[in-house]
């Protein structure tokens, strides 16, 4: 999948693209509105900001709050492979590197 964020847009709004076999959209001033503290586990993560693979933690199931390309307000559950995806390009808008 591709996945690509923009942290340059960090001050105005939050914004980056997410395609995958399920999923194809961009998400714009988004923010984890609720984790499921049952389903934090720890993986390991590569990026292409950085070489090599490092630890972190992640929430298997996370609902976020975004606005579409519309600009019209979403609230979407998001679980698995998607949801930790999603977690770490939101990283990346925050300045954070895994």
């Amino acid at each position: 999948g591709k996945r690509q964020a923009h942290p340059r847009f960090r001050q105005m709004f939050k914004k980056f693209d997410l395609m995958n076999r399920k999923l194809q959209e961009v998400l714009i001033a988004i923010r984890v509105v609720k984790s499921f503290v049952r389903g934090e586990y720890e993986t390991e993560e590569g990026c292409l900001s950085l070489p090599g693979v490092r630890k972190t933690k992640r929430y298997q199931i996370i609902t976020v709050k975004y606005q579409d390309l519309s600009m019209k307000s979403q609230t979407q559950t998001f679980m698995g492979w998607t949801a930790q995806i999603i977690q770490h390009e939101i990283d990346h808008c925050n300045g954070i590197l895994i």
